[in-house]
């Protein structure tokens, strides 16, 4: 399943249209009002100087396009976002119609608020209908929240009613997020150090890690702000399948079918960010180990390869073996399999996540160890 590694490093895209005109700040005098209830932007897009900032470049592109905005993601783990100041308001809900509409590649899409184009908060879809919310600061990305299977697999060409409720600490309520889908609420998670107010609303959009092209279009653009949350309000946090959101966040690369069983766990002699292990409820045992960057999952590899010489053979289909491995004909990382004859393990890396994966199975033979692998392991 296609998903954004736990830090991301998003690229922005560059403002060539003129910014929106501050809208109204709020009124201290109107305190008593619960809730949104002023909208302060609303764009269909009929105009192409609405205050989108557009952006045409190798890797992205972001356009006024037949009454819609148009946004392209032009190679695999590229992200985008384009926002409009809406002024300050301690309550923002942000609304819009949104359609994926490649129906070849994979990506997460949706609403993105904060203070700045390098802090804010994004909620996601991802085209296999998991939900995602994130802090975005300073190119990197930190979740607030992960739902697997929150929607059901998305279709392209087929509109999505999207509201993106976003608050700040001002209205008396926990700051954080609420993601809901055509009128259900699909996420929810609070921020600890969140915004105390928003300025700024728009779209976010980030390709797979091998889609070669992603592309989502954005219609009937709505910004309502507010005040005060009512007594009670306000976001709550998603239940955490593991405690811990990046290990959350983790789990989403994990076979759905064990996805369930997974828990945070240290995993000696491995020093990841994080590591998840995940019970298979049958003989194999499988760890995940995410990493800050391609050369600590590589060093953590080049370990496992220097204590096991005798891994010689090119294929771990007939025996103790080491080498390279692809998927879809796109080379993705190394794969090394040994053991034995009380349990066989298979450790690959995922040049695009930064993540290393160990199977242990036992008993078993390399052939189905290998056939397990080929199935189940490599993330697609």
């Amino acid at each position: 399943m296609p998903s954004p590694s736990a830090t991301p490093t998003p690229t922005p895209s560059v403002s060539s249209s003129p910014a929106a005109s501050p809208s109204p700040s709020p009124n201290a005098s109107s305190g008593d009002v619960y809730g949104t209830f002023l909208v302060v932007i609303s764009d269909d897009f009929s105009s192409p100087s609405s205050g989108f900032p557009t952006s045409d470049f190798a890797t992205q592109r972001v356009v006024y396009d037949l009454g819609q905005l148009q946004m392209e993601l032009k190679s695999a783990a590229q992200s985008l976002w384009t926002m409009r100041d809406f002024g300050d308001w301690p309550l923002a809900d942000i609304e819009a119609t949104m359609v994926p509409t490649d129906p070849t590649g994979s990506g997460y899409f949706g609403l993105a608020c904060g203070r700045s184009n390098d802090d804010f908060y994004a909620g996601l879809l991802g085209s296999s209908g998991d939900a995602l919310l994130l802090r975005i600061a300073d190119r990197v990305a930190r979740p607030l929240a992960t739902v697997p299977n929150a929607v059901a697999p998305l279709v392209a060409n087929v509109p999505l009613s999207m509201k993106l409720s976003c608050v700040g600490t001002d209205s008396g309520a926990a700051a954080g997020l609420i993601l809901s889908v055509g009128g259900q609420v699909v996420a929810s998670g609070v921020d600890s150090s969140g915004f105390t107010g928003l300025l700024r609303a728009g779209f976010y959009a980030e390709s797979g890690p091998t889609s070669a092209h992603f592309e989502v279009t954005g219609d009937d653009f709505r910004v309502t702000v507010g005040l005060q949350s009512a007594p009670g309000a306000g976001p709550s946090a998603t239940p955490s399948l593991t405690g811990d959101p990046l290990a959350d966040l983790l789990a989403t690369h994990v076979p759905e079918t064990i996805r369930g069983n997974c828990r945070k766990a240290d995993i000696p002699p491995f020093t990841p960010t994080v590591g998840i292990t995940c019970d298979t409820g049958a003989s194999t045992a499988l760890d995940y180990l995410q990493y800050p960057d391609r050369a600590s999952m590589d060093a953590a590899y080049a370990s496992v390869k220097a204590a096991h010489p005798e891994a010689t053979g090119s294929s771990c289909s007939a025996g103790a073996g080491n080498g390279p491995y692809d998927v879809d004909g796109v080379p993705v990382g190394n794969v090394i399999c040994f053991g034995s004859s009380d349990a066989l393990t298979i450790t690959w890396t995922d040049d695009r996540l930064d993540v290393l994966s160990i199977g242990t199975a036992q008993p078993t033979t390399y052939a189905s160890l290998y056939s397990w692998w080929l199935a189940d392991g490599p993330i697609p």
